[in-house]
C-alpha cells in the first residue's frame, strides 16, 4: 500500500481510540484533536464503517459513535 494507506491506518487507530473514550465527539472536534482536516477524518470514518469497526447510533445531532471490537 502507498504512504496514504499507512497514514490512514494510523489515523483510523487514533480515531477509534478517541471515540472509545468520548463517543459523542463530532467530526470537527476529532479534526481539531488530531490536527488534521475534517475531510481526512471523514475519509477515515468511511473506511472504518466499511470495515464494520465503527457505527453511528442515534441521530446526527444527538447520536454517538460505537466502536465495534471484533478482536475477542
Amino acid at each position: 500500500m502507498s504512504v496514504t494507506g499507512k497514514m490512514t491506518g494510523k489515523m483510523t487507530g487514533k480515531i477509534l481510540e478517541l471515540l472509545s473514550t468520548a463517543p459523542t465527539l463530532t467530526i470537527p472536534e476529532l479534526a481539531t484533536n488530531l490536527g488534521v482536516s475534517e475531510s481526512t477524518v471523514e475519509r477515515a470514518i468511511r473506511e472504518l464503517k466499511r470495515e464494520k469497526r465503527l457505527q453511528r447510533t442515534g441521530s446526527r445531532k444527538n447520536g454517538s459513535w460505537e466502536v465495534i471490537d471484533d478482536q475477542q
